[in-house]
């Protein structure tokens, strides 16, 4: 049932990578009879279940994921007997598929419904609008967020932020075979990739990889295959702001990193405006204790401590001064790519844990 529904979801997001999941979510909320509100967030669409008039807690899970042919590789739905593979699989919608059965089984055991808001949102894989926009919207009673993303499981008490920068680079053409003539705006580009990469490099100062600052290239595009010196290119690069490092710390390495660019081609940078720092939580305050111990006992395996080195929704909820936890099955590594996929024995240990957070007796 659960990886069967999961291929449903998977199918509905390929058609629609924005939108497409959020139909048969809904449609199973209301087979369960659990109706769900439907909220306008932004330009996306949002499923709310407010089960308790004051809410203490929220558990969230986005709706929306990539194109399924992302990079030409297409990350087809399929299954196996162990896994559920293609786009969606592990971010996030194998943890949504495991969220709504899990609801609809506690539903049987409520005497009385539990202090929670659970929500589904959409727009986490470019705007953030969804989580950003109920954030505004959640009573003041909401003390703390459970976030669903691929954890492998591990309960992410930190996170990473971003910073993303759009780097265009102006050349001069020129035939090409008389390179010599013009100013190739392809070669400047990679080398002022370089010179960014060092400079945020020289910024680590943890042993952990993890917990450092990294730059990677998102896009480099530019020139044609014909005989022709590119005079424009351009490069997206995002940086990775771990815990212990500030927006802005980034920000100024790589400012200066630009402006020591001393190339003959002009360089003009931006810096997207939703740059997002890091965050990070106690594990021993507020629902970290209860939330470990209830996976414990629901899937009799020890708990771990992680740490999630990507921008989530997450960032929205403690931005508003939520205690924040991300959690969930499957792996941030192959999400994204062709080969994403979940482990069937993951999403029945989260269908199980989250089963255990909704039917817990929260007094």
């Amino acid at each position: 049932m659960l990886a069967s529904f999961l291929l449903t979801l998977q199918e509905a997001a390929c058609r629609d990578p924005a939108r497409g999941a959020v139909y048969p979510l809904q449609a199973a909320l209301v087979a369960a009879q659990l109706s769900p509100e439907v909220l306008e967030l932004g330009e996306f669409p949002a499923l709310l279940l407010p089960l308790h008039p004051r809410p203490r807690g929220l558990l969230s899970v986005h709706y929306d994921v990539v194109p399924c042919d992302l990079g030409g590789v297409p990350a087809t739905p399929s299954a196996d007997e162990t896994r559920v593979l293609g786009r969606g699989s592990s971010d996030v919608l194998g943890a949504a598929a495991a969220l709504v059965l899990a609801l609809r089984d506690a539903r049987d055991r409520w005497k009385s419904p539990p202090p929670l808001w659970v929500a589904f949102v959409g727009d986490e894989e470019y705007g953030g609008t969804g989580s950003r926009l109920l954030a505004e919207r959640l009573p003041s009673t909401v003390r703390w967020s459970l976030v669903l993303e691929p954890t492998e499981e591990t309960f992410a008490f930190a996170s990473a932020g971003s910073l993303e920068v759009h780097i265009d680079v102006e050349g001069r053409a020129s035939h090409g075979s008389t390179p010599e003539a013009g100013v190739n705006a392809v070669r400047e580009a990679v080398r002022l990739l370089q010179r960014l990469e060092d400079a945020v490099a020289a910024l680590a100062r943890r042993d952990d990889p993890a917990r450092n600052p990294v730059l990677t290239p998102l896009m480099l595009a530019g020139g044609s295959d014909e005989l022709a010196v590119p005079e424009t290119a351009r490069l997206v690069v995002d940086v990775r702001i771990p815990p212990g490092f500030s927006p802005t710390e980034i920000r100024n390495a790589v400012e200066t990193a630009l402006a020591a660019h001393s190339g003959p081609a002009k360089v003009q940078a931006t810096f997207l405006d939703d740059c997002a720092g890091a965050w990070e939580v106690d594990p021993e305050a507020e629902v970290g204790p209860l939330l470990r111990r209830l996976y414990s006992e629901a899937t009799g395996r020890e708990p771990s401590l992680g740490f999630m080195p990507s921008w989530t929704d997450a960032h929205a909820y403690h931005a508003h001064g939520l205690y924040t936890v991300v959690w969930g099955p499957g792996r941030l590594d192959v999400a994204h790519t062709a080969r994403e996929f979940v482990d069937r024995a993951a999403l029945e240990r989260a269908y199980r844990f989250l089963l255990a957070v909704l039917s817990h007796p929260w007094g």
